[in-house]
């Protein structure tokens, strides 16, 4: 990616922060916390879906679980040499952060693919279905120790993937599918139907920042060049300015995916909508104004910026 563009993603972002790493930290963990009340409220509402909308509650999980790591990893660590015990380095490992942050996006992005968008129900069961049986059919490759457990496993799941293929078979998407991707489902499996990088265009969220800082993140995650030409060229000291920059780009990806996901399941589901209004006002704005961020189809509002601790003068 030209540094350009990294620069521009940065600009961006630092729009909508505060410059201190801890207070940041601090920030997302009152977001983070509020998505697992959100979490909370259907088990305790004992509410009931559709089976295979079981694992939308599953993927804002995840989301939930990717984060705290994050979190986790901006504590830092102790670099300490088994030679000169008394040398010893805090550092703060952005690159992990950074492919954490991939991984969030892809999960956020699988969850507006399946569930967050403006599809018919029947479109939305048919992505279901495809990325389930392409999920089954990955494991029946798998060389797991061969014990009766997994061998008894391995035939159910074998006879599951037929009724499924036989269901989708009958789908007017499962017929518009070109020969190519006919084989990857029935080879590999075929968890999505598009590309990554269209199916952020399809989600909601902002195309302009998510499609370069996703193959932004992308990098780290291949080890391509560039991401060990700027690993080598950094510094991962916790006090460095510029590893701390780059922590705080990847916190702020943190906050709009969780954002977005407490303003999907509260105007989702009832219980999580009354646990969404209890939230005290700052927090709700806080929400409310990382969620416009990130959503292509807002903008934020300098009024609630300031209001939520942001700068005062944040320009649009």
């Amino acid at each position: 990616m030209a540094q350009i563009d990294i620069n521009k993603i940065h600009q961006q972002f630092r729009k909508h922060y505060s410059e201190n790493l801890e207070e940041n930290v601090s920030a997302l963990k009152n977001i983070s916390q509020a998505l697992g009340d959100i979490i909370d409220s259907l088990a305790e509402a004992k509410i009931e879906v559709p089976s295979w909308k079981y694992h939308l509650q599953t993927l804002i999980s995840k989301i939930l679980f990717t984060s705290n790591s994050i979190i986790k990893l901006c504590d830092g660590y102790e670099l300490q040499s088994l030679n000169q015990p008394e040398m010893k380095v805090n550092i703060v490992d952005y690159q992990s952060i950074f492919i954490l942050c991939r991984a969030l996006i892809e999960n956020y992005v699988t969850l507006c693919y399946i569930y967050n968008n403006n599809l018919a129900e029947e479109e939305k069961l048919f992505r279901y279905k495809i990325w389930a049986v392409s999920g089954l059919i990955t494991r029946q490759n798998f060389n797991v120790a061969k014990s009766k457990t997994n061998q008894v496993k391995k035939e159910e799941e074998a006879i599951l993937i037929e009724k499924i293929l036989t269901e989708i078979k009958q789908t007017k998407e499962f017929i518009s599918l070109d020969k190519n991707k006919l084989r990857k489902l029935r080879t590999f499996g075929l968890p999505r139907i598009e590309s990554w990088q269209n199916l952020i265009d399809e989600s909601n969220l902002n195309p302009k920042l998510f499609k370069s800082i996703y193959s932004y993140f992308s990098n780290y995650s291949h080890s391509e060049y560039i991401s060990i030409l700027q690993i080598g060229q950094s510094n991962l000291n916790a006090k460095n300015s510029g590893n701390i920059s780059q922590v705080m780009l990847a916190l702020s990806v943190v906050r709009i995916i969780n954002a977005l996901s407490i303003k999907f399941y509260s105007s989702s589901f009832k219980p999580a909508e009354n646990i969404y209004v209890a939230f005290q006002d700052t927090l709700r704005v806080a929400i409310d104004i990382w969620a416009k961020i990130g959503d292509k189809n807002t903008t934020p509002n300098s009024n609630a910026l300031r209001q939520a601790g942001f700068s005062a003068n944040i320009k649009h």
